[in-house]
């Protein structure tokens, strides 16, 4: 949409603040989400008592459940402990094949020098 004069701008700005603040699921998703996601970088599990009380809700399971199936976080759900358990990813494999890699790349820049 293209406005002609600046009191357009001023007729439509109402409304797309409105839109952004009736918006508030989406808001306290993001927060949720990243609250998550900052608790997986500090701890390896946590009761989803715990994390209902600190994310001030009552149902963390069925946000936590949805973000590992979009693979927004890494983590597996003990049901019978009634705990989430964060995943790290293996770091020290990802670097093992970078190394790999990169002596493969210097093996062949080698071996065309040599023929």
């Amino acid at each position: 949409m293209i406005f002609e004069q600046s009191s357009d701008v001023l007729k439509n700005a109402p409304q797309i603040i409105l839109d952004i603040s009736t918006d508030s699921d989406l808001i306290q998703n993001s927060f949720l989400e990243h609250n998550i996601y900052s608790l997986s970088t500090v701890y390896t599990s946590i009761s989803f008592d715990s994390l209902n009380k600190f994310l001030k809700i009552k149902d963390s399971e069925s946000l936590v459940f949805k973000l590992i199936i979009e693979e927004r976080i890494r983590a597996k759900i003990d049901e019978d402990k009634k705990l989430l358990l964060f995943t790290k990813e293996d770091n020290s494999l990802k670097f093992d094949k970078q190394v790999k890699s990169f002596c493969n790349r210097l093996i062949a820049i080698n071996n065309e020098f040599t023929k």
